[in-house]
């Protein structure tokens, strides 16, 4: 029984790995996508400023 969880355990972390990794590219995206619209604020901010 030992030896049959100790073959499991690399499957679950290459499982976890794969997941974590899809994860990790949502996260990535979602932040890439606030962070230009904050971008496009300070943008907009900054081009105020340097008109007034």
């Amino acid at each position: 029984m030992g030896s049959h969880s100790s073959v499991l355990i690399p499957d679950t972390e290459e499982f976890g790995s794969i997941v974590s990794e899809k994860l990790n590219e949502q996260i990535a995206h979602a932040a890439d996508e606030r962070l230009q619209s904050e971008l496009q604020t300070l943008g907009s901010i900054l081009s105020l400023m340097t008109v007034a």
